[in-house]
């Protein structure tokens, strides 16, 4: 439903290249910039899955569908860390 809403305001699907990871990028000849919809339910999702995500909690989440993380808040918030 949104690929097709996309495409008829002028959005046009850009090709995919090989590591790309799991976004179906879209572009519009009047705006820069790109659109990625990452949709968890596509096939092979995993698969193709290179992403990070950090939570607003600071947790660094190796997997969108995992309950585990790891707390990168410590080593943010350490003086060691200042340079």
């Amino acid at each position: 439903v949104v690929k097709e809403k996309l495409l008829a305001r002028g959005w046009r699907l850009l090709p995919r290249e090989e590591g790309a990871g799991p976004a179906v990028e879209y572009a519009h000849p009047d705006y820069q910039g790109t659109i990625g919809i990452i949709a968890p339910y596509a096939k092979d999702f995993c698969a193709s899955c290179n992403r990070l995500r950090v939570s607003a909690t600071g947790q660094l989440h190796l997997c969108l569908f995992g309950t585990g993380g790891y707390d990168l808040r410590p080593l943010l918030q350490d003086d060691n860390q200042i340079d």
